[in-house]
């Protein structure tokens, strides 16, 4: 007897509802209040599927290529699934940029000393350039969606609550107090785990949650390496939504720890604008 009823236990215990002590039901509740803080009185967030940013001030630093070290503005573009465009100034008054673009599988760049396009596809040494671009393509994704967080939640992902933790430097100040861990899981996707910050009430605003880091797990089968972003020095925009005015990017140094890879601060951030198919070349 006990055989018979032992699989429709194992089936009514699997259909039960989750209740409110459930993690992944916290977890859930965590992200949805992050979403409302971020969202404030604006226009109701939406899921990105472009976008369009200026990053000034910017400082890369390169360890694949002996540590060399960056300063400029950086201007990106990118169109889901596979279409991105990079331009970067040594400075603002910088009129011959160094242009990357990736429509696909293919690819073109122009720097200032060519000035004249150079296709990536279709010849062997391209091929790095072209997998850099997709990483490229990827991580100013990510970036996107952290801004627009309705765009990470979906059929399938789950948001499940770990407790509390602290952060040591360089993710968090010393003296930091510990952030709700909250680990996002979605299919044919790498995981990633958020750390939310409690974000005070502000005028005609509630108090909230925002995030501030996000760390994404590696893949050593696609060579994608294990990331983190900080999110910090968040204010309100004039349309109502919270963004930050800082984002950091580290990942494993060689020596051990972490180091910054990428220091960058937002100067535009447009969110599903209409791109035309010039952006992206292929160029003439």
């Amino acid at each position: 007897m006990l055989r018979l009823l032992a699989p429709a236990a194992l089936l009514l215990l699997a259909l039960a509802p989750a209740t409110a002590d459930d993690p992944t039901v916290r977890g859930r509740a965590v992200f949805a209040d992050s979403v409302r803080w971020m969202q404030g009185t604006g226009p109701a967030m939406q899921a990105v599927t472009s976008a369009h940013l200026l990053f000034k001030d910017v400082q890369i630093d390169d360890e694949a290529s002996s540590g060399r070290h960056h300063q400029g503005h950086l201007e990106l573009w990118f169109q889901a699934p596979n279409r991105f465009r990079e331009e970067w100034r040594t400075s603002s008054r910088d009129t011959s940029p160094t242009i990357k673009v990736l429509d696909g599988g293919k690819a073109w760049i122009k720097t200032p000393s060519s000035k004249t396009w150079k296709a990536q596809h279709g010849r062997g040494d391209g091929a790095a350039t072209i997998r850099q671009l997709k990483r490229d393509l990827k991580q100013l994704a990510d970036l996107a969606r952290f801004l627009s967080p309705v765009s990470l939640d979906g059929k399938g992902v789950t948001w499940t609550l770990e407790g509390a933790q602290r952060l040591a430097a360089p993710l968090a100040p010393k003296d930091a107090p510990a952030f709700e861990r909250v680990r996002r899981t979605a299919p044919g996707e790498p995981t990633m785990v958020f750390f939310f910050a409690k974000a005070p009430a502000a005028a005609g605003q509630a108090a909230g949650r925002h995030p501030h880091a996000v760390g994404i797990q590696g893949d050593k089968a696609s060579g994608q390496r294990q990331e983190w972003f900080v999110l910090d020095r968040w204010r309100r925009m004039p349309n109502g939504h919270a963004r930050p005015a800082r984002i950091q990017g580290f990942a494993p140094a060689t020596t051990g720890g972490l180091r910054r890879f990428v220091l960058l601060f937002p100067e535009r951030v447009q969110l599903n604008p209409k791109l035309a198919d010039t952006v992206f070349g292929p160029p003439k």
